[in-house]
């Protein structure tokens, strides 16, 4: 996650205001950023793409904009795993540090469709009935961070700029 840091002038003078809806103005960038994700986010079958959200904390003295996704293997595809994810994380979210497997593994059929199986090429052997496929991972795909990289420094603009036109007029 990413924080947007404002003018700090600016943002101590927001204690003194009232009639501001700056949770509207919070949850309008949250969704620049969203959106800044949904284009950059590999589509295989649109599931992940389709599970981006936004929600917006207030919480009195601060107000947060959170995007994120609620899909468990949203990380994966983000950081990568194992060895091709290690060889792929240099310069994505430096503050993150990611524990990467050192070898390949075996994963059994029921974990993939035969499609994707067939799509990605995996070796395969089976044993005992059962086919198993092997992969050594696979390159960080990073979509969350690079938006809020992209996005929030005219989110972070847009807000001041939105804060100050309402400022405008107002005495403080």
């Amino acid at each position: 996650m990413s924080d947007i840091q404002g003018d700090k002038a600016l943002a101590s003078k927001l204690n003194d205001l009232t009639g501001i809806d700056v949770v509207s103005m919070v949850r309008q960038g949250a969704e620049k950023i969203r959106s800044a994700a949904v284009l950059r986010v590999p589509v295989n079958h649109g599931e992940l793409r389709n599970s981006i959200h936004t929600r917006v904390e207030d919480h009195g003295k601060e107000i947060v904009g959170v995007v994120y996704t609620d899909k468990s293997y949203a990380a994966y595809v983000e950081f990568g795993t194992g060895p091709k994810g290690a060889a792929s994380h240099e310069g994505i979210a430096p503050e993150v540090a990611v524990s990467y497997k050192t070898s390949g593994w075996w994963f059994p059929e029921t974990e993939i469709s035969p499609e994707d199986a067939k799509k990605y090429r995996f070796k395969s052997i089976v044993h005992e009935g059962v086919r198993y496929y092997y992969t050594e991972g696979q390159a960080a795909q990073p979509f969350l961070y690079p938006a809020a990289q992209q996005a929030g420094p005219k989110v972070a603009e847009d807000l001041k700029r939105q804060i100050e036109d309402e400022m405008k007029g107002r005495s403080i």
